[in-house]
């Protein structure tokens, strides 16, 4: 076997595995918080549907809440991403295969295709495929701009999880976990930008809107404790 053959194996393995745990886990998952169609109710741009954010670290959680919808995700090509998306597919998720660091690359010419012609939402992990680790990329602000589609961030809080050694530090929900998600606002990124200008003027506002969520889902999550108090 030779070593690209025994990484295909490997890969396929590993997302099989990733596969049958997420599966097995999120059965167990107490979930709540917003509705992922509180964006489509809303009065917007492209009838209310928009591209989710979300850290590179928190998709495990985030899956429940977004498969089942007609969601498209940009996955990268890398191995980490291939596990990804066996996982995304699994679940009947559209896939635009492709780095989303590359403004205009595959992966986005992808994603202009699918956001015209899908009638779900999409998503996209900002600081994949390697990181730095919550640190937004261009991608997500050129695929945003172009599509002409807004950026609705994603947070996420979960009672007890497991965090793992990799570069985006992921957090696996333990068995019967507690897993709220919230929406941050929406936020609309004009087409006429320069990929400079979109860093300049929008990657901290996506940086901040992601923290938002992250710290409302953490409040939603901890409601009950301070009912019971």
């Amino acid at each position: 076997m030779t070593n690209q053959n025994t990484v295909r194996w490997k890969t396929r393995c590993q997302a099989q595995f990733a596969r049958v745990v997420h599966r097995i886990l999120a059965t167990t998952y107490h979930l709540g918080g917003d509705s992922v169609y509180a964006v489509q109710r809303a009065a917007g741009t492209k009838e209310g549907r928009c591209i989710y954010a979300c850290w590179h670290g928190d998709i495990w959680n985030l899956i429940e809440f977004l498969r089942g919808h007609g969601t498209g995700a940009i996955v990268s090509q890398h191995s980490d991403g291939e596990i990804i998306a066996r996982v995304l597919k699994s679940y009947a998720f559209t896939l635009a295969r492709g780095s989303s660091t590359r403004g205009g690359a595959r992966a986005l010419l992808d994603f202009t295709r699918m956001a015209s012609e899908m009638k779900g939402d999409l998503v996209i992990t900002v600081d994949g495929p390697r990181g730095p680790a919550r640190e937004v990329k261009d991608g997500i602000l050129y695929a945003a701009s172009r599509s002409g589609l807004p950026v609705v961030p994603m947070g996420y809080w979960t009672s007890r999880f497991w965090k793992m050694n990799s570069w985006d530090s992921m957090a696996i929900g333990k068995p019967f976990a507690e897993v709220k998600m919230a929406l941050g606002d929406e936020i609309a990124i004009p087409a006429e930008l320069s990929i400079e200008e979109l860093r300049q003027e929008y990657r901290q506002t996506v940086t901040e809107g992601l923290v938002q969520a992250a710290e409302r889902a953490e409040m939603l999550g901890r409601e009950p404790e301070a009912t019971a108090s």
